[in-house]
């Protein structure tokens, strides 16, 4: 598959005592609506870079943790890779200085553990006319599993193009409709009161 890099870089830099270098374009957002502004926030639980850093290239981006896990995968950075602290944390433990950086324009993803093949699809945020299709069929055919693809379900992922996980397997499992349950009450009209209730299986 022919990869979209926006950068190759090496790590530059990793801190475990994050000070936050606030953006002019977030400061000046806070002068808007009437806040102070601040060029710096220091190490602590209200620092938005969470609680690792580690910088590639210049150093002045980089990949860190986040105040707001619900911001992840989504178009919310300034130009950062945000990952759940406890994930940064983790890989920050992995890599040292030096360890190369290739930042790659994917938005889709596609994984398979064994029995179904996972689909996150992303909107094309840079207009970069991106082959959706394309790429899903490439990463099918490097895991070996393009025959198993479900057309309907990967079209499905296409058109959301919301980021939540889709099973894109031809092995779906059908969705069982809505059953309404009523108990039968014994011979006779004997026997405790019995209430209709929804289900699925």
């Amino acid at each position: 598959m022919t990869r979209t890099y926006i950068a190759i870089a090496s790590l530059a830099l990793a801190a475990q005592a994050v000070q936050a270098a606030v953006p002019a374009r977030i400061q000046a957002e806070r002068a808007a609506r009437g806040l102070a502004p601040k060029s710096k926030i220091g190490p602590g639980p209200k620092n938005p870079l969470g609680t690792r850093w580690i910088g590639f290239g210049d150093g002045s981006y980089g990949i860190h943790g986040t105040l707001d896990p619900g911001s992840i995968k989504r178009y919310a950075s300034h130009g950062c890779v945000r990952m759940n602290n406890a994930h940064v944390t983790d890989l920050f433990n992995r890599v040292q200085v030096g360890t190369p950086v290739h930042v790659l324009y994917q938005p889709v993803l596609l994984a398979h553990d064994g029995r179904a093949i996972w689909l996150e699809a992303f909107p094309d945020f840079y207009h970069r006319g991106y082959d959706y299709r394309a790429a899903i069929a490439a990463l099918a055919d490097q895991g070996g599993f393009r025959s198993r693809l479900h057309n309907p379900a990967i079209e499905a992922a296409l058109k959301a193009k919301d980021g939540l996980l889709l099973d894109v397997s031809q092995a779906l499992a059908p969705r069982l409709p809505l059953v309404r349950v009523t108990p039968a009450k014994p011979a006779g009209g004997a026997g405790p009161a019995t209430s209709k209730h929804e289900t699925r299986r």
